[in-house]
C-alpha cells in the first residue's frame, strides 16, 4: 500500500481535512485523484467517504458515492471498526436507519475496548434520531420511544468511548460535534460531562479529530 502511487494524494487530501481550516474541497481534489489512481487502495476509499462526511449539506450522489467507497473499504479490511461505522453514518444520513445501525453494530464482538468505535456509533444513533424526527409520524408515542432508546443508548455508547480512553481532543469535540446535536439534548449528557471534565469542561477547542 505505501508503494501505491496514489498514496501521495491520500497523504495530501488527509492533510487538508485535518488542517485547521478543514479544506474539504481541497482535501477532495486529492482523494478523487487517489481514488482514481488505485481504487483498490484501502485509504483512498477511507479518506475519500471520510470527506464527503464533513460536507455540510452532501447531495445524495456524494452520499452514495461515500457509501459504495465505505462498502469497499470494509471488503478490503472487514476488521477495521472505521468502515463499518462510517458505512452506518452514510446509511442512516441517506434515511436507512435500521440498514445503519445494523452496519455498525456488525463489528461490534471485535470493538469491545475500541474507543473511536463507541464513539462513531453514538455518532450514528445521533444521526438515527435525526432521521426519525424528521419523519412525520415522528410524534407517534412508539416513535417518541424509540427516539429517546435511542437518544439513551447514545449517551451509554460515549460513556463506553470514555471508559476506554477516549482522548482528549474527542472529549472536547462531543460537545460541538454535529453529529451528535441529538444525543447532547439528554439530560444524561450534561451529567456525562460534568462526571469526565467537571471544571476542565470549558477548556480551549482542541484540534477537531477527523472521523470515523
Amino acid at each position: 500500500y505505501q508503494r501505491s502511487p496514489a498514496q501521495r494524494y491520500v497523504v495530501q487530501g488527509a492533510s487538508a481535512l485535518q488542517s485547521p481550516q478543514r479544506q474539504v474541497a481541497l482535501a477532495m481534489l486529492y482523494l478523487d485523484a487517489a481514488v482514481q489512481t488505485d481504487p483498490e487502495l484501502p485509504d483512498a476509499r477511507r479518506w475519500r467517504a471520510n470527506a464527503a462526511l464533513h460536507i455540510d449539506r452532501p447531495t445524495a450522489e456524494q452520499l452514495e458515492t461515500a457509501r459504495a467507497d465505505f462498502t469497499r473499504y470494509v471488503e478490503l479490511e472487514p476488521d477495521e471498526s472505521e468502515g463499518h461505522t462510517g458505512l452506518a453514518l452514510v446509511l442512516v444520513r441517506q434515511g436507512k436507519v435500521e440498514a445503519g445501525i445494523a452496519a455498525g453494530m456488525a463489528i461490534s464482538e471485535k470493538s469491545t475496548d475500541d474507543s473511536v468505535y463507541f464513539y462513531n456509533m453514538a455518532c450514528v444513533y445521533g444521526r438515527a434520531i435525526e432521521q426519525l424526527e424528521s419523519r412525520s409520524d415522528a410524534e407517534a408515542p412508539e416513535q417518541k420511544s424509540q427516539i429517546e432508546q435511542l437518544r439513551s443508548q447514545g449517551v451509554a455508547f460515549l460513556q463506553k468511548s470514555i471508559d476506554n480512553g477516549l482522548d482528549d481532543s474527542n472529549l472536547d469535540w462531543m460537545q460541538r460535534d454535529p453529529d451528535l446535536e441529538t444525543v447532547r439534548q439528554s439530560p444524561a449528557f450534561a451529567d456525562l460531562i460534568e462526571k469526565t471534565l467537571g471544571d476542565d469542561k470549558d477548556a480551549p477547542d482542541q484540534k477537531v479529530p477527523a472521523k470515523p
